[in-house]
C-alpha cells in the first residue's frame, strides 16, 4: 500500500479521536499520531536515515536535555512518548517523569512508535497542575508539551501555574515550554501572555524559535526557556533568542476563580 496516507490505527477515548497514519510529513516518510484531526499532529517519528527528530521543537527539547544532563526530569504532555524514547537513547537510565492523562496514548506509544519503559521511567495518569499540588519533588529540567488543539491548556500557562513550576525547579534548574503563535499579528497573545506569566516568577528568561525562521506574523513553534539561577540560556538552544525589547508583553494570564 502507498506510503501517502495509511491508517494504522483508530481510536477514540475519553480524552480525544487518535489516529496513527503513516505518510508523508514535511517531506519525510513517517509514522504520525495525529489527535482530534488530520490538521493536528501530536507525535511522530520519521522512517528515514536522518538521525534528526521528526519534529523540530522535539528535536530541541532533546537538544536541550543533552546539553543540560539533568538528574532528573519531569514531562508535561506525552503523546506518543517520542522525546523519552530519544532522551533514552542519549542519556542513558536517568529518572524521568511523565504526566499523561490518556492511558492509551502510552499504549500507542509501546506498539506503534517502539517505545520501551526503563527503570527510571513513571509515566503518571493525571495533569501538571493536580500532580504538583500532591508531589514536592524537584526536577532539573521541565519540560512543558501539552496542548488542547494548538492552544496550551489554560491551567499551564497563568501566572499561578508558573510560581508552581518554579516551586519544583532545583536551584539550578530550567524549565522549557512549547507554545505555538507569533510576534506580531492575531497569533501574538498566545506567545506574549505566556511571557508575561513567566516574568512573574522568573527574571531568566528566554524565547527560543524551533526552527530558523523569520516571519513574525507567521504561526511557529517557540520554546520558552526560564530558570531561577542566572544560568545561560542561550548555549542550551541551537537557535538564538528572539530579541523581545520591541514586542508587546502582556499581560499575564491568571486562574479563573
Amino acid at each position: 500500500m502507498s506510503l501517502t496516507h495509511h491508517i494504522l490505527y483508530d481510536v477514540t477515548t475519553a480524552f480525544d479521536h487518535y489516529q496513527v497514519v503513516e505518510t508523508i510529513y514535511r517531506g519525510r516518510p513517517s509514522r504520525v499520531l495525529f489527535s482530534s484531526d488530520t490538521e493536528a499532529a501530536q507525535s511522530g517519528v520519521a522512517l528515514d536515515d536522518n538521525p534528526e527528530l521528526l519534529f523540530e521543537y522535539v528535536q530541541r527539547f532533546l537538544e536541550l536535555g543533552v546539553n543540560l544532563q539533568p538528574a532528573r526530569s519531569l514531562l508535561i504532555g506525552g503523546g506518543a512518548m517520542t522525546l523519552p524514547k530519544g532522551l533514552h537513547r542519549d542519556l542513558g537510565d536517568f529518572s524521568l517523569d511523565v504526566l499523561e492523562p490518556d492511558d492509551v496514548l502510552l499504549e500507542i506509544a509501546t506498539k506503534y512508535f517502539s517505545f520501551e519503559e526503563w527503570p527510571g521511567f513513571h509515566c503518571f495518569l493525571t495533569d501538571g497542575r493536580q500532580f504538583l499540588q500532591e508531589t514536592d519533588a524537584r526536577y532539573d529540567l521541565i519540560v512543558i508539551d501539552a496542548f488542547s488543539d494548538l492552544a496550551v491548556p489554560h491551567d499551564l500557562k497563568t501566572a499561578e501555574a508558573v510560581k508552581a513550576f518554579a516551586d519544583h525547579l532545583t536551584d539550578d534548574g530550567v524549565i522549557a515550554m512549547n507554545v505555538i503563535g507569533s510576534l506580531r499579528g492575531r497569533g501574538a497573545l498566545a506567545v506574549t501572555n505566556l511571557i508575561a506569566g513567566f516574568q512573574t516568577a522568573f527574571d531568566n528568561i528566554g524565547l527560543f524559535p524551533a526552527e530558523n525562521l523569520q516571519d513574525d506574523w507567521q504561526n511557529q513553534n517557540y520554546l520558552l526557556l526560564a530558570s531561577r539561577s542566572q544560568k545561560e540560556l542561550r548555549p542550551l538552544m541551537r537557535y538564538a533568542p528572539i530579541d523581545l525589547s520591541d514586542v508587546e508583553i502582556g499581560p499575564p494570564l491568571h486562574d479563573v476563580v
